[in-house]
């Protein structure tokens, strides 16, 4: 549950295999982290994230990161969003092979 009372769950597989992914990545991150690293980074997550709905979007971090002394080009950041695009594209295919794999889907073609 997130602090103003929305619940963390997620509510599709796309959202619940990205959720599961990236608290695994933040679990690799925070156990090499500082506890003033992480309070830091949540502080700043916050300041960025105006409409307190949990996520930050293109222009918030467009906004957000001026705020905070970082000078960034626009095009840096939309490089920066697609970065993130790309990570969760790439835990999708990764899934979604995993699951062909075992047996649990078949493989579609196309054309």
């Amino acid at each position: 549950m997130r602090e103003d009372g929305a619940s963390d769950k997620p509510r599709s597989r796309y959202q619940r295999i990205i959720y599961e992914s990236s608290f695994i990545f933040l679990q690799v991150i925070a156990e090499n982290l500082s506890e003033e690293e992480i309070i830091g980074l949540k502080e700043m997550f916050k300041s960025m994230d105006t409409d307190n709905n949990g996520t930050i979007t293109f222009e918030e971090l467009k906004v957000g990161l001026p705020k905070l002394g970082t000078k960034v080009s626009e095009s840096k950041v939309r490089q920066l969003m697609e970065a993130v695009y790309l990570w969760e594209f790439s835990i999708l295919q990764l899934w979604y092979h995993r699951q062909i794999r075992r047996g649990h889907l078949r493989k579609r073609c196309y054309g």
